[in-house]
């Protein structure tokens, strides 16, 4: 969908929502996606391997996803997060980066060669947050 048709969506009060939300996962070999807050929407973009575009989708998750979104990313300890994960080598080839803003907190942070503790349950969280689509 492009700019001009994308769905309006629903109207939250601004602390419902973080301010800044965007996260890409991926690498050259395989599947790649993103996503970003746009307003009170969530553009979701995923790519084939080689990072061809392969669709982007509107998305406007409901008030108790946003609230269950970030009671997850408070159980998971996200907000801890180191700015960048260094060690010696990439783990899987895979890359990642995130930015959250969100009331009073921030996390700003990367892949080095490694993932933070309960990478994979933020992941999960993203996924549940865009209505289970592929985020990984």
């Amino acid at each position: 969908m492009d700019e001009l048709n994308r769905p309006s969506g629903l109207v939250f009060e601004s602390r419902e929502l973080p301010r800044e939300f965007e996260f890409n996962i991926g690498g050259k070999a395989g599947a790649s996606y993103e996503i970003e807050l746009k307003g009170q929407m969530i553009e979701y973009t995923w790519y084939s391997s080689g990072r061809e575009r392969s669709g982007t989708e509107w998305i406007s998750p409901e008030l108790e996803q946003w609230r269950a979104f970030r009671k997850k990313l408070d159980d998971l300890d996200f907000w801890n997060w180191d700015r960048r994960y260094s060690g010696s080598r990439v783990v899987d080839g895979t890359s990642w980066s995130v930015l959250i803003c969100w009331g009073h907190q921030r996390v700003e942070s990367e892949q080095g060669a490694r993932r933070p503790a309960r990478f994979e349950g933020v992941l999960s969280a993203v996924s549940g947050l865009i209505g289970g689509r592929a985020f990984r």
